[in-house]
């Protein structure tokens, strides 16, 4: 689901009280085309995630970037003043279906070249963060550990990566909108999907690969942020 639609959408289910048990699901292709998607939008954020104006003070904001195959346009962005080198995060998952990581890893290469060149720095060597591919839980615990607990005034989030690390990034948002700290989620929406974009459905021993992520159970939501 093209996450324009995905993050409202479990933005509103979650805000709901007649809601008592919501189970996310991922079903892993059992392979990805050689091109996945072409002629990016501006950089946008996704609906009900505005978050604050870029207008703000010089290294205010940290920025949480999922590692994918294409960085699209997302390159625009890291020009903006509000980012400082160390308040710029590359969630790198690990491991990525061959021969992803490579495009992973050249992901990284294009953020860190075009940032070098932008800046005249080079990002530190912890920007990287390594995160379980398909663990939404995990990921959700990074983004809040390199957050200040999930209480930075001023978070970008920009789900380029995996679906459940977008998932986590999401429900990231949904924590803080729930003690009214705003977040800014968006993304440079590709025009064109390729039709053949991904296909089938991994097997493993024989059963569909589909793992299913528990959002609230009985009523008690399994994401929130820390007590302060």
């Amino acid at each position: 689901m093209p996450k324009r639609f995905f993050f409202p959408v479990l933005t509103l289910l979650l805000k709901s009280s007649h809601i008592v048990n919501l189970i996310a699901t991922y079903s892993l292709p059992e392979r990805y085309g050689k091109v996945l998607e072409e002629d990016p939008e501006e950089w946008s954020p996704l609906p009900m995630y505005g978050g604050d104006p870029l207008g703000e003070d010089a290294n205010s904001a940290t920025l949480m970037i999922g590692v994918g195959y294409q960085p699209l346009k997302i390159i625009e962005i890291l020009n903006h003043t509000r980012f400082g080198p160390d308040r710029v995060k590359l969630l790198f998952p690990f491991p990525s279906i061959p021969p992803g990581f490579i495009e992973n890893w050249n992901f990284v290469a294009r953020i860190k070249k075009e940032w070098s060149e932008l800046r005249k720095t080079n990002l530190p060597p912890d920007a990287i963060i390594r995160v379980p591919t398909h663990d939404a839980s995990i990921t959700f615990d990074q983004l809040v550990a390199h957050t200040t607990e999930g209480r930075s005034p001023s978070v970008v989030l920009a789900p380029f990566g995996p679906k459940p690390i977008s998932l986590a990034m999401c429900l990231l948002g949904i924590a803080r909108r729930k003690e009214g700290i705003a977040t800014e989620i968006g993304y440079t929406q590709p025009r064109i999907y390729h039709p053949e974009y991904s296909s089938g459905v991994a097997t493993r021993n024989g059963v569909p690969a589909v793992t299913a992520y528990c959002l609230r159970l009985g009523g008690r939501d399994l994401f929130s942020l820390p007590s302060p």
